[in-house]
């Protein structure tokens, strides 16, 4: 709901999280390679961080993401980061779709993708955005709340668990 309302999850969320999450581990499913746990927690993250670097994905979902870590096994894990991955892009399809602006977002994309290619060749990167935060009629076409695909995929690796 944070994300959604307020586009950023407090630390004290992603805290609470990480702290339940390792203790449902350990109590409940009766969790003792605490090294496991610990990767649940460190994959996302290194996966992921390239992605914060050139501001393809935010902080938070990146957060969120180390917190199903404790939760889910590795391999739980990696299957709700995929379909998390799936379903965002299918909801930026229907962004795309509903907004009709599929050239500018392609020009955008380009633009991005040509900024990103500098920075892997030269190391700097100049603070390009894929989504222009400070517009918010951009972030609202543009953009999308990636907790949603997340909350999704973690309500389906679950039901697989049941």
């Amino acid at each position: 709901m944070w994300d959604l309302s307020k586009t950023r999850i407090p630390n004290v969320i992603i805290v609470s999280g990480l702290i339940i999450g390792i203790f449902y581990r350990v109590l409940y499913m009766g969790e003792r390679n605490y090294f496991a746990i610990l990767l649940g927690i460190i994959i996302p993250v290194l996966l992921f961080f390239p992605l914060f670097l050139i501001r393809a994905m935010g902080a938070g979902d990146i957060k969120l993401f180390a917190v199903t870590g404790t939760f889910f096994t590795i391999g739980e894990n990696l299957k709700c980061i995929v379909l998390a991955i799936m379903l965002g892009g299918v909801f930026a399809l229907i962004k795309v779709l509903f907004y009709r602006n599929l050239r500018e977002r392609l020009k955008y994309m380009f633009a991005y993708l040509r900024n990103v290619l500098q920075f892997a060749g030269t190391g700097s990167f100049c603070g390009f955005s894929y989504v222009d935060r400070e517009d918010d009629e951009c972030v609202k076409r543009a953009g999308i709340k990636f907790s949603l695909p997340i909350l999704i995929a973690v309500i389906i690796v679950m039901g697989d668990m049941l």
